[in-house]
């Protein structure tokens, strides 16, 4: 075997490698959000989360909060909404808008000291006049 055919072998290894590993990890974060959504769903408060999205998408025009799949959970003596669905963004160059499906909470602005204080749990993503964003870490909503 060739050298040119050994390295062509090798990267195609690697790249099959790294392939299989980041299909396995979205498959893992997929299971965690169907287990947890499914579990916790709250068909009563997608108003409330559509309203608090709505609020936010005017107060932030340069992002679109978009509707998913909700779940109202309670965490450590607070109610919770999580939110499963894409937040738009507008990006730079040849991507001019730019799509993220995560998880992520919205709180009122009043609960953002709780929501620091469980910092294993919540990462402010964006701050608000009526209400707050926090990523959400789904390990720390393991059961």
């Amino acid at each position: 075997m060739s050298a040119h055919a050994t390295v062509n072998l090798l990267t195609l290894l690697g790249f099959g490698g790294y392939f299989s590993i980041y299909f396995f990890l979205g498959q893992r974060f997929k299971r965690k959000v169907n287990s947890l959504f499914a579990k916790h769903h709250g068909d009563l408060i997608e108003g409330a989360v559509e309203e608090m999205q709505a609020s936010l998408n005017r107060e932030f025009p340069q992002l679109l909060f978009s509707p998913g799949r909700t779940a109202n959970v309670a965490f450590r003596g607070q109610q919770i909404f999580l939110v499963y669905g894409p937040i738009g963004r507008f990006g730079l160059g040849k991507n001019p808008w730019i799509v993220t499906k995560c998880v992520y909470a919205i709180a009122p602005v009043d609960r953002s000291d709780w929501m620091k204080r469980n910092s294993d749990a919540f990462t402010l993503a964006y701050s608000g006049t009526s209400a707050n964003v926090y990523w959400a870490k789904l390990s720390a909503f393991s059961e």
